[in-house]
């Protein structure tokens, strides 16, 4: 039996990616067959190399239209998909990625289980969740929120919900060192280049805002997307001496950012609204301190004692907060310290792993659930939207480290 996990944005950078390539990665380790089904992009993300163990079996699907595609034919999935069965599957999201294991679940549901995540508080993730109940067993949401809206959509299946915030890889102690007084601190934004939803326009504004308050500090924008190329005139519009300190790179492979994030002080979020920001978790498995904007899966952050949260669009108070830190490298330390020690307690990838598997192993020993032969395939909801690169928890809940 196999666990698999289906890649609606194929190997690209993203959290609900980057989630399944670590519960593979965990899961060999405890022996346990794992797959991954990989499908092509639709926005424009660029293939990453996540140096994958030999024992995780990738099954692609990428020549094929993406699973949000309105011109989709299912039937072109299965023979990648029944190639990987038995097993217990993990849809993630997208319209084709669930047909397609409701199409399996019409005559072959003895070969199949399906566990359905919530990886956001977002419409889209209510709508297929709800359609494809009758085949699902298992449903799993980062926060006591949005298990309560899929209480309300499917009442009688609330004994098959779980919370569980998403795990972040974290050593057990922390070694690194921090930038000293007479250097710049060392700021970092790791994540999609895009306006809509990470404001990364605002990052312009903070290096204008650091330089009127005489911060010494330099700043690394580290991702693509589809603002980009704004973004770089943004930045060479700028003063030569604020230009300077601020440097625009190119998405690195997920096996160099435990580099970046020791080589960084400080990391950046400037959003509007995320899901649980992965960048923010592992920027602070590696002792950064996040200085972020208050939106989904910031509770985690005690604002002074693991990292800071401003409210959106707070640019100045955010500059503020990073030059006080600049001017105090100790306090800056004892911080990320803290972030470690955060994480460490609550979110390594062994305490998933381990409770994840008891889970699989449960629910392959359930009934199969059979797709009722009157119920549509496709799921009729909004317009297909891409959900956020970075897990989500609605902003102002409860941080979810309390099952």
């Amino acid at each position: 039996m196999n666990v698999i996990f289906s890649l609606p944005e194929g190997l690209t950078l993203g959290g609900v990616t980057s989630l399944s390539v670590g519960m593979c990665r965990e899961l060999v380790k405890l022996g346990q067959p794992a797959a991954l089904i990989e499908h092509s992009t639709m926005y424009g993300n660029p293939k990453l190399d996540f140096d994958l163990p030999r024992e995780v079996r990738i099954v692609s699907c990428a020549d094929l239209l993406h699973p949000d595609d309105p011109q989709l034919d299912v039937a072109e999935y299965l023979p990648a998909y029944r190639s990987v069965l038995p097993g217990v599957l993990i849809p993630n999201w997208a319209y084709g990625t669930f047909a397609a294991c409701a199409k399996l679940a019409t005559s072959e549901a003895e070969r199949l289980r399906i566990i359905g995540y919530a990886h956001a508080d977002e419409p889209g993730y209510y709508d297929w969740l709800l359609h494809y109940e009758p085949m699902i067993h298992r449903f799993i949401a980062s926060t006591r929120d949005i298990v309560a809206k899929l209480a309300k959509l499917i009442p009688h299946r609330q004994s098959d919900m779980s919370v569980r915030p998403h795990p972040v890889n974290v050593h057990p102690v922390l070694q690194r060192s921090y930038t000293e007084a007479q250097v710049p601190v060392r700021l970092v934004y790791v994540a999609r280049i895009v306006q809509r939803q990470k404001r990364v326009y605002d990052l312009i504004e903070l290096a204008n805002a650091l330089a009127a308050q005489d911060a010494d500090f330099t700043l690394r924008i580290i991702g693509d997307g589809v603002d980009k190329e704004t973004l770089r005139l943004k930045l060479d519009a700028l003063p030569l001496a604020i230009r300077d300190r601020v440097s625009l790179e190119n998405s690195v492979a997920p096996g160099q950012l435990p580099e970046i994030w020791q080589a960084s002080d400080i990391s950046i979020l400037v959003s509007e609204y995320e899901g649980t920001s992965l960048a923010m978790l592992e920027s602070m498995a590696y002792g950064c301190v996040p200085v972020v904007t208050q939106v989904g899966g910031t509770a985690i952050i005690k604002s002074g004692e693991n990292g800071f949260c401003v409210p959106v669009g707070s640019i100045t108070e955010m500059a503020q907060i990073i030059k006080s830190l600049a001017n105090d490298r100790p306090r800056l330390a004892r911080i990320g310290q803290k972030a470690h020690t955060t994480i460490r307690a609550h979110l390594s990838y062994e305490q998933y792993a381990n409770w994840f598997l008891q889970m699989v192993h449960a629910v392959w020993e359930e009934t199969p659930r059979c797709w009722p032969a009157d119920r549509p395939l496709l799921c009729v909801g909004q317009s297909p939207q891409p959900p956020p690169d970075l897990l989500a928890v609605p902003a102002g809940s409860a941080d979810g480290l309390h099952h």
